[in-house]
């Protein structure tokens, strides 16, 4: 994905990825409150490990601060 992630898509393809009405409800990232802390816990015990290049350490801190600040948002949600 990634090498072509910014090119357009081909025109064989435009037909099976287009739709004239939007899904009711789009794709959403949601795990329960449990799996958030699972998946912040396991990001940062693999950070603390450093076993990777500098890069990956960077976009592994960058998605664990999301993850962090979305599992925060959604625990001071209104219920």
């Amino acid at each position: 994905l990634q090498p072509t992630l910014l090119e357009p898509v081909p025109p064989h393809l435009i037909e099976s990825l287009t739709v004239d009405t939007l899904p009711a409800s789009p794709p959403q990232f949601g795990p329960e409150c449990t799996e958030l802390c699972s998946y912040c816990l396991a990001l940062t015990q693999t950070l603390a490990g450093q076993g990777f290049s500098s890069e990956t350490e960077k976009f592994l801190s960058w998605l664990l601060f999301d993850l962090v600040s979305y599992f925060a948002a959604e625990m001071k949600a209104p219920r």
